[in-house]
């Protein structure tokens, strides 16, 4: 029998390849527009680098200072000892990763801070630190059917495990009735169905607004904290009084949440308080388009405004009819006697502690409801319309009043 020839030494491993290192790598290349590359960081936050700013520092703030990574696989040898990482390697891998990505839009793929719909029916919150997709929570930073959700300031979580009740939700309603509603009807329904709306506004497919308007005594302010309390504090909401619609749009940062705006008076010669009411206009619906500026680099930058706008003042703005349609005009007339201002302060504290604690609750109702919504939404559509509404009214009104009902029955 003939010898069988010896085998031949053991190859030395190749270089990893592009999938082992992105499986491992603490840092997501997301794509490139225009000279700009687009990253979600170690730290679950999006960054944007231009060509020029590949540099040590940069690189290594995008890591977060955790360099293990790039030692292990961009080392820099000598004598076959490693003293350091090569950054033009570096560079050149993550120009590459972010060049097979394609252009990247972050108007587009990349969601902020609140309640989003997801890819099957489900609806996904956004809690700034942490990430729930319908069934489990997620750290910042992750991709979910191609959509991105990066790290931003922790905000309240919705309460899952104890959601509010019906009777939670008739609580409130009966207690936003306290307040004298002048006009029109039913304004306890239309403040309280706004405001289960507010809770989930970045995936309803119309955001509506209110604006409530009265003089003095009539109790806005503490209206106004009692929404806030029941929308899960001031880390949940976005409010400012003097405000521009850029402070506006700057402000939100892609985040999907209610902006309550105080005494935003109209004012001769300005058109500062029109402006944001065109701003609350576009964030209506996702079909309305973009705010839409350019940068120094060249870029456009598009901003999709997706909140709930609370206004009030003492006058209202005059509105156009487009803006008749997506505002809410509320009145109030003056609260009791003085004689009754003490009991009536007391009775708010308790349901400000009350509802403080339930909001958690409530949220979550909101979101676990989501398929009921909707019911209930196709059943208001198709009731307005046979009573001959235009389909911006059943979007407005419907809309609240489905949320109403999600919250208060079961």
């Amino acid at each position: 029998a003939s010898t069988p020839p010896p085998k031949p030494p053991d190859e030395p491993p190749g270089p990893p390849g592009d999938d082992e290192m992105l499986a491992s790598c603490p840092v997501q290349p997301l794509g490139h527009r225009k000279g700009i590359s687009f990253y979600i960081s170690s730290k679950g936050k999006v960054r944007e680098l231009r060509e020029s700013q590949h540099r040590f520092n940069n690189i290594v703030a995008l890591f977060g200072g955790e360099t293990e990574w790039l030692f292990k696989y961009f080392p820099k040898k000598k004598d076959d000892t490693v003293v350091g990482w090569h950054l033009g390697n570096a560079v050149i891998w993550l120009f590459r990763q972010c060049s097979q990505r394609g252009l990247f839009d972050p108007s587009q793929g990349i969601r902020g801070p609140g309640v989003w719909r997801g890819p099957e029916k489900q609806l996904i919150t956004h809690c700034g630190d942490a990430i729930f997709d319908g069934e489990n929570w997620r750290g910042a930073g992750c991709e979910i059917d191609g959509v991105h959700y990066p790290a931003y300031p922790a905000e309240p979580r919705p309460d899952f495990t104890r959601p509010a009740s019906a009777e939670d939700a008739a609580y409130l309603h009966d207690h936003l009735g306290m307040w004298a509603w002048r006009n029109p009807p039913g304004a306890t329904r239309l403040v309280h169905g706004w405001m289960m709306c507010a809770m989930i506004c970045g995936a309803l497919h119309w955001r509506p607004h209110i604006w409530i308007s009265g003089d003095i005594a009539t109790g806005k302010s503490a209206l106004e904290r009692l929404l806030t309390a029941g929308l899960g504090g001031a880390r949940a909401i976005w409010r400012a009084s003097d405000v521009t619609d850029a402070g506006i749009r700057m402000g939100l940062d892609g985040a999907a949440k209610a902006v309550l705006l105080d005494e935003i008076e109209p004012k001769a010669g300005s058109n500062k308080v029109q402006r944001v009411v065109e701003l609350a206009r576009l964030a209506s619906t996702d079909e309305q388009g973009a705010v839409v500026r350019g940068s120094v680099e060249g870029l456009a930058r598009a901003w999709h405004i997706r909140a709930s706008f609370y206004f009030t003042s003492v006058i209202h703005a005059p509105l156009r009819p487009a803006d008749k349609k997506r505002i809410c005009v509320i009145d109030l007339d003056t609260l009791p006697s003085a004689d009754d201002i003490g009991a009536g302060r007391q009775v708010l504290l308790e349901a400000l502690e009350r509802v403080r604690l339930m909001a958690p609750g409530l949220r979550a109702r909101m979101i676990l409801g989501w398929a009921r919504f909707n019911e209930n939404m196709a059943t208001y559509d198709l009731a307005m319309g046979g009573l001959g509404q235009s389909a911006r009214h059943a979007d407005q009104l419907g809309t609240i009043l489905a949320a109403h009902d999600t919250a208060l029955y079961d």
